[in-house]
């Protein structure tokens, strides 16, 4: 039971990303879904040869590697659209983009923090509530373009902040 909440776990933070890999990779839109599922019932299947020592997405992105190859000379040579070399370069690109999203996020985290708390509340209830900005307006009893104003000036600050982090490489 722990290992199948381990894998639940871990694959629910990655299963976007296996699926962006699979949909990078296969040009059939008809096959997709069909390969997203082998993929996934192959990593339940293989999670225990998985070594925690390396990035689960990287692991799963090479199953998903391997399924679709198998698959792809099941239905005829004709139908290989990459090699496994460019298929490790389209896994590997997932990687660095991943790890530069990953900075982003914890660079936005850490800025969030530093808001004043009203702010915070605002930014909550528009991307976690997902609020209009009028319904957002009503929610802190003021003007819609008085929140509409403030939205403005809050991206600028957090993309400032967050550039500012992500080129010192200082977090908190």
């Amino acid at each position: 039971m722990d290992q199948e909440k381990s894998f639940l776990e871990v694959y629910l933070k990655h299963q976007d990303e296996i699926r962006a890999y699979v949909n990078a990779v296969e040009r059939q839109a008809s096959a997709r879904d069909d390969i997203f599922q082998e993929v996934s019932m192959v990593l339940v299947k293989k999670f225990e040869s998985y070594n925690s020592e390396q990035p689960f997405s990287y692991w799963a992105k090479g199953v998903a590697k391997n399924v679709i190859l198998n698959r792809w000379k099941k239905v005829g040579r004709s139908k290989i659209l990459f090699s496994e070399e460019v298929m490790e370069v389209i896994r590997d690109s997932f990687e660095k983009v991943e790890e530069e999203s990953s900075d982003q996020r914890t660079a936005l985290r850490d800025c969030i923090k530093k808001l004043p708390i009203n702010s915070r509340q605002i930014l909550t209830h528009k991307y976690e509530d997902r609020l209009s900005v009028e319904d957002v307006a009503q929610k802190v009893n003021r003007s819609f373009e008085s929140v509409k104003k403030t939205f403005f000036r809050l991206r600028t600050k957090l993309r400032e902040c967050i550039e500012m982090k992500l080129t010192s490489g200082v977090s908190s």
